[in-house]
């Protein structure tokens, strides 16, 4: 596999991998910590292939959700349910 074609395979990866933690950060499977944690990974592929363009749309999405007052996740929602029974 030449250097071309890795590069626009692991572009494809890097952004396939963004739309399933942001599915999972929203359907509250993973929290913000792990949603950033797996997007961090994901930056570093892209910093070590110097693709400027993944590098740079991962730093976008890591900051919306960073400044989002999302709080939700897995383990929130059953203390919520636990709560409001009573």
């Amino acid at each position: 596999m030449d250097k071309k074609s890795l590069r626009k395979r692991t572009a494809w990866f890097i952004h396939i991998e963004i739309d399933r933690v942001v599915a999972n950060l929203k359907n509250g499977v993973v929290g913000k910590e792990h949603a950033l944690g797996s997007l961090n990974t994901l930056h570093q592929m892209a910093s070590t292939l110097k693709d400027i363009d993944s590098m740079q749309h991962v730093c976008k999405v890591m900051n919306r959700i960073i400044d989002s007052a999302h709080t939700t996740g897995a383990f929130y929602f059953t203390e919520y349910r636990r709560e409001a029974r009573g």
